[in-house]
C-alpha cells in the first residue's frame, strides 16, 4: 500500500475570511480548474466561496459527496482538500 510522509504543508479548512496560505492554494487549485474566476489572494473571499460551492456541487453530480448531508456547505475541509488534491 501507498503510505503519505511528512508534507511539508498541512492544508487547514477554509473558511469565509480566513486568512492565510490554504486559502491560497485553494485560489490557484480552482483558478487551474476553471471553476474560480477572481484573483489569487491568501484571503477567502465571497467569490472564492462561491467556487468552493460551485465544486462541491459539480462533484455532487459526479457522485462524490464533499459538503455537509447533500448540500453545499461553503467550507473546503479535509474531505474536499483530499479530492482536490489527492491526499
Amino acid at each position: 500500500s501507498y503510505e503519505v510522509k511528512n508534507y511539508m504543508f498541512e492544508p487547514k479548512t477554509v473558511f469565509l475570511g480566513d486568512k492565510n496560505n490554504s486559502v491560497l492554494l485553494l485560489c490557484e487549485i480552482l483558478k487551474a480548474r476553471d471553476i474560480y474566476k477572481g484573483g489569487i489572494t491568501n484571503v477567502a473571499t465571497g467569490e472564492l466561496i462561491a467556487a468552493v460551492n460551485n465544486y462541491q456541487g459539480l462533484r455532487r453530480a459526479q457522485g462524490v459527496e464533499l459538503g455537509t448531508n447533500g448540500q453545499n456547505d461553503s467550507v473546503c475541509g479535509p474531505m474536499m482538500w483530499r479530492d482536490l488534491i489527492a491526499i
